[in-house]
C-alpha cells in the first residue's frame, strides 16, 4: 500500500479552483497528487459535505476517473514518476519500460547519464525515444523477473480493493479489459486460474 508523506493536505487549496486541475503527469507535481491521495483515502472531502465524485467535479473541476488515474500512477510508480515526467515526455507505458534505466540522477543510456533536469527536456526525450526503439526491437530488452511481476500484481490487487463502490460502465469495461490482458499473459506461462 502506498504511504503518502504529505502531513495534512489543505482542502482550501483545492476548493474553488478557477481553472480545472491539470492532472497531466509533467504538469501536476508528486506533492499535489500525494495531497489528493490523502484527501481521498482519509475521506477529507466529507468535511466539506462532498462525495469523492462531487469533490472532484466541483472543487477540482476534473472527472473523478482522471483524478483516480493520477493517484493510480502515484500508487504504482511513486513520486519519481511525476518528477521524471517534468523532465521528459514519457507515457506511463514507456515509464514502465524505462524504469530500469532510471536512477535518482538521471536516465542511463549506454553508460552515459542524462541528468533529470527540466531544462534538458528535449535531450532527455530524444534519448528516451532512442532507448525505447531499441527495447521494442529486442535490443536492450530487459527480462522481467517473476518477483517483479508478482509485486505489480499484488499492488494492482490492493489498488482495486481500495476503489470506491459503484464503478460506472466505462470503468467496468476498462477493468474487464485489463483483467483479460492479465489472464492471457498468465495463460502464456501455463498458469490456469479457476473461474477464468
Amino acid at each position: 500500500m502506498y504511504e503518502s508523506t504529505v502531513q495534512s493536505p489543505d482542502l482550501r487549496r483545492w476548493v474553488g479552483l478557477r481553472a480545472p486541475l491539470r492532472l497531466t503527469p509533467g504538469i501536476i507535481t508528486a506533492e499535489e497528487v500525494e495531497s489528493l491521495y490523502r484527501v481521498r483515502e482519509e475521506r477529507l472531502y466529507e468535511d466539506l459535505n462532498y462525495t469523492w465524485d462531487g469533490f472532484c467535479t466541483t472543487c477540482l473541476r476534473a472527472a473523478r476517473r482522471t483524478v483516480d488515474r493520477a493517484i493510480g500512477y502515484l500508487e504504482e510508480f511513486g513520486p519519481p514518476f511525476f518528477r521524471v515526467c517534468q523532465c521528459m515526455d514519457v507515457t506511463p507505458q514507456d515509464y514502465r519500460k524505462l524504469s530500469r534505466y532510471l536512477t535518482r540522477s538521471g536516465l542511463m543510456v549506454d553508460g552515459k547519464l542524462f541528468p533529470l533536469r527540466p531544462e534538458d527536456k528535449d535531450r532527455l526525450t530524444l534519448a528516451a525515444a532512442g532507448l525505447l526503439r531499441r527495447i521494442r526491437s529486442g535490443r536492450g530488452r530487459s527480462t522481467a523477473s517473476v518477483s517483479q511481476a508478482l509485486k505489480r500484481c499484488t499492488a494492482a490487487a490492493h489498488a482495486l480493493r481500495r476503489l470506491p463502490a459503484g464503478l460506472d460502465r466505462v470503468d467496468k469495461l476498462d477493468l474487464a479489459s485489463a483483467v483479460c490482458e492479465i489472464r492471457k499473459a498468465v495463460a502464456e506461462h501455463g498458469v490456469l486460474v479457476a473461474g477464468w
